[in-house]
């Protein structure tokens, strides 16, 4: 049977901007600023340093920042594994607050879960953008359909008619 605490307590690295706070996140989940339970943590610790403390304090579910260099970092990840602390990281946001508290506020329920139910070690939230073409979907759809991508091309286009002729008049 799986740990399902009341509440999440997620700890926000030093640089997630100030408000914050103010967003109207969901009951279930209560968020702390780093400098707000120890300032001494922003500054002169390493990180796995920070990992511990969080932990040690007994009421931290998952540390969450920007710093994706961590994910490589051999005693961070120790430390953290040993833990079992969860870390979350907010990548590719380019160092901006503003990017990683909405990456952060898109996952947030997907993330909840994940520490609650499984209990992970790491969690990396990406901005990154699947990109394809859409003769890619296309092939796919047909293949799923057990048909040749022409057949179903021609089929959809008898639906629709004349591209050419405009939809508003």
């Amino acid at each position: 049977m799986s740990h399902q605490p009341t509440s999440c307590h997620l700890v926000l690295d030093h640089n997630y901007p100030a408000g914050c706070l103010e967003v109207p996140w969901p009951s279930s989940v209560r968020l702390s600023r780093l400098r707000h339970l120890d300032a001494r943590l922003t500054r002169d610790f390493e990180d796995w340093q920070v990992i511990l403390a969080l932990h040690q304090r007994g009421d931290v579910d998952a540390f969450v920042t920007q710093d994706a260099a961590m994910l490589s970092l051999p005693t961070e990840m120790v430390v953290l594994a040993k833990c079992g602390l969860c870390l979350i990281v907010t990548k590719d946001t380019g160092h901006s607050p503003l990017r990683a508290l909405g990456l952060l506020m898109a996952g947030l329920e997907t993330a909840v879960r994940r520490i609650t139910n499984e209990r992970p070690t790491v969690l990396v939230l990406s901005t990154s953008v699947k990109s394809e073409s859409a003769d890619s979907r296309i092939n796919g759809i047909a293949d799923r359909s057990g048909v040749a991508p022409p057949e179903l091309i021609e089929r959809e286009l008898s639906k629709v008619g004349d591209l050419s002729v405009p939809v508003l008049t």
